[in-house]
């Protein structure tokens, strides 16, 4: 898997290119890294948003019925103007409903999973 550095990622184009050749981004102006994961049509999205050495916030993005995953995250990415940073924000700033998968946001057809993960 490659990395790439970036301040945002604002097009189709550069969301394909990620997912096409399994590139992880890392942001410059917040500590976060942007991962793909899966197979063809089947792939998942994970975002980690850092506070600290030992304690970051993860989103996991699935879809929320059976349709393709690509299309959903597609979807998703149109809603937000194909802005990564848009994106976070709109998952950062959201409210989450508590239940037993853990908290959970649905835009449009995506299930977003978050949880603090804290490490030793």
């Amino acid at each position: 898997m490659k990395s790439i550095v970036s301040t945002d990622i604002n097009n189709l184009y550069q969301w394909m290119d990620l997912i096409v050749n399994k590139k992880e981004v890392i942001l410059d102006d917040i500590d976060a890294s942007i991962n793909l994961y899966g197979n063809d049509d089947s792939i998942y999205l994970l975002i980690n948003i850092y506070q600290n050495d030992s304690k970051s916030t993860e989103y996991l993005f699935k879809p929320s019925t059976n349709i393709n995953a690509l299309s959903a995250l597609v979807f998703l990415l149109e809603s937000v103007d194909y802005s990564l940073n848009s994106l976070i924000n709109k998952i950062e700033t959201a409210e989450y409903i508590s239940g037993d998968l853990g908290n959970i946001l649905t835009l449009g057809k995506i299930n977003i999973y978050k949880e603090l993960v804290i490490s030793n």
